[in-house]
């Protein structure tokens, strides 16, 4: 190292009253090394820095305060005690707290007051480290909304509720209700027949009604089909695979108190607004259901406030307003592809909407994914719907679990313009509650 290069700098920092250690960190080699080199270029560690007109009155202090950490370096000719400039540097000790100190000690020379002399005077270096409590920033933001609390009182105006005036879509999400399914309490948990499927299916129709209230509704879909009937035909198995299933009744019974179920849920629905219902092929009833949907097509034939879609592609497409609503039972089509199938099968409405989602069930459950169906179509949800059957005997020995709170009905609300403004939803326990 070319120490007389480095001249300049070492005076400096002997100026700044460093010790040797600290000159040696600073310098990159170790404090003795230090002590030589000062020795070989005459200097020393305590020098006697040049000659003053007259003694340091004033102090010479300086503060740099960060978001955590604060220094404060300042010499003197009278202060020579940590608390002293700790009291000069006007430090708050309820914010920051000392981490480390140094002190330094060396003589000056100065004019005496005649002029034909000189004297010396020691002149001190103090160096204090701080670091802010972690505690205190919090009391004293506490401490300050408390004062502004007690000097002053908020007067909030009144909450003013309006009914909602533009208009919404209502989506009866009745999904899998399974007409005809036998459930019996004490062998799986809850009791179900063709007498509660109507039960529950027309009294949460008729709370989701009562819950959107408040909304404008200007139309109300109710999709049929989803397994809304348990059996496809009189053998009392499923149709694709053939597994036997638990059955309440004959399927002529079946079929007519579903039938008259959706007859009645709809003469509640069309006093609030026109009614549309949707056939949705399931896999227990991809034919009755079907058959289902024509007869009701049939009964209301003469009712302009009511439509009927029994077209056979199983998934179908409603637009309302500024928004699509994709339905389908969810037992075929992989959820990551509907998006895109939703583009490809209806390219005209799709190019004339912003608001775009599917609407599935089959799993009994609640589900709600999120698929990106690329930069130009944006994020569509793919919402899974729960239900209000209970559990057969085979679902409950294989242990898929159904309790009172988790069967449930619900009621989505699209806004004409502005696309999912909210869901409602009543389980078996609301509905039980407000049975008498």
């Amino acid at each position: 190292m070319n120490w007389e290069a480095l001249e300049d700098r070492l005076r400096h920092l002997i100026d700044d009253g460093f010790t040797a250690r600290q000159i040696g960190e600073k310098l990159g080699c170790t404090a003795n090394c230090v002590r030589k080199k000062i020795r070989r270029l005459g200097l020393s560690l305590h020098p006697i820095i040049g000659v003053q007109e007259k003694s340091p009155d004033e102090n010479n202090l300086r503060v740099d305060y960060g978001e955590n950490k604060g220094q404060v370096e300042l010499k003197s000719r009278r202060i020579k005690t940590l608390e002293d400039a700790l009291i000069e540097a006007n430090v708050d000790l309820s914010i920051w707290e000392v981490e480390r100190h140094v002190i330094n000690k060396w003589e000056v020379g100065i004019k005496n007051a005649d002029g034909d002399g000189i004297i010396t005077e020691p002149l001190w270096q103090i160096k204090i480290w701080l670091r802010r409590k972690i505690y205190n920033p919090v009391q004293i933001a506490i401490d300050e909304i408390a004062k502004k609390c007690s000097k002053s009182q908020i007067i909030l105006p009144p909450i003013k509720y309006k009914k909602i005036t533009d208009p919404h879509l209502l989506v009866m999400g009745l999904f899998d209700i399974h007409f005809g399914l036998l459930a019996w309490d004490k062998e799986s948990g809850a009791d179900w027949d063709i007498n509660l499927s109507k039960h529950y299916y027309i009294n949460a129709g008729k709370k989701l009604l009562n819950k959107t209230a408040n909304y404008e509704i200007d139309q109300i879909l109710i999709p049929i089909g989803n397994d809304f009937l348990h059996i496809n035909s009189p053998d009392n198995v499923t149709p694709i695979n053939k597994n036997p299933l638990d059955v309440d009744s004959r399927l002529a019974k079946i079929y007519e108190m579903a039938f008259q179920s959706v007859i009645e849920l709809v003469a509640y629905c069309q006093q609030v607004a026109p009614v549309a219902l949707l056939w949705i092929a399931g896999n227990h009833d991809p034919e009755t259901s079907y058959y289902l949907c024509h007869s009701l097509k049939s009964w209301f034939r003469n009712n302009n406030r009511i439509e009927v879609d029994v077209s056979p592609n199983p998934r179908k497409y409603f637009k309302y307003g500024n928004v699509i609503i994709g339905l389908t039972h969810g037992m075929d089509e992989p959820f990551k592809d509907l998006p895109i199938i939703m583009a490809q099968e209806c390219r005209k409405i799709w190019s004339e909407t912003d608001y775009c989602e599917w609407l599935v069930g089959h799993f009994h459950k609640k589900k709600e994914m999120n698929y990106l169906g690329g930069d130009v179509y944006g994020s569509i949800p793919v919402r899974v719907l729960p239900s209000l059957c209970a559990a057969d005997f085979w679902h409950h020995r294989k242990g898929y679990i159904k309790n009172r709170y988790n069967r449930a009905a619900e009621g989505y609300l699209y806004s004409k313009d502005f696309g999912y403004s909210g869901h409602f939803s009543t389980n078996i326990a609301e509905i039980d509650c407000n049975k008498k």
